[in-house]
């Protein structure tokens, strides 16, 4: 390169390397900002896994003491297997109300989630004549004893109670063949 060239060189490169960096500084950022949105969907998506196998593991525990029960007095009474708050039929809360949750009614599983259990009452109804155990005569001349229909329902939370990530409820229903 002679001299007479370097005079009409007017920094073309410099300007045209600068525009490459923006651009690339621009890609860079763009995806970073997209790996961090994948790491906050994934940490979300694992979060809800987990707040509903508590759930699920809370409906299968207490099902477990439902169905160790001979009596309804082995629920509630004073030498039940796991005592539990029964609620009426009807009377049951709002699951989805943050203050059913706060409840001093509201049982404790073993895994820290909460859960309440509404006893629906015999599984047959004579009026309609519906049978919700699907296991045959159960009306008032059975020689068997009754079958008690429950609704349980289980939250599953990920957090504390004052700060939840992620939240799960589900509702099961469950019925067994109780002596008064």
């Amino acid at each position: 390169m002679t001299l007479h060239n370097r005079k009409y060189q007017s920094g073309v490169v410099l300007i045209v390397s600068l525009v490459i960096m923006s651009i690339l500084t621009i890609v860079v950022l763009a995806v970073n900002s997209s790996t961090l949105m994948q790491e906050r969907m994934s940490a979300a998506v694992r979060q809800s896994s987990i707040s509903l196998e508590k759930a699920e593991q809370t409906l299968r525990e207490v099902e477990s003491v439902i169905d160790k029960a001979t009596t309804r007095e082995d629920l509630v009474g004073d030498n039940a297997l796991v005592k539990v708050n029964l609620i009426e039929a009807g009377d049951a809360p709002d699951p989805f109300d943050e203050d059913t949750w706060k409840s001093n009614t509201i049982n404790v599983a073993k895994n820290g989630s909460k859960f309440f259990i509404e006893e629906l009452g015999t599984a047959f109804d004579e009026t309609s004549g519906t049978n919700l155990s699907q296991l045959g005569d159960v009306s008032e001349s059975s020689t068997f004893p009754p079958i008690i229909a429950f609704r349980i329902v289980a939250r599953g939370i990920v957090g504390e109670e004052d700060n939840i990530q992620s939240q799960r409820i589900l509702v099961s229903y469950y019925s067994k063949r109780l002596t008064e």
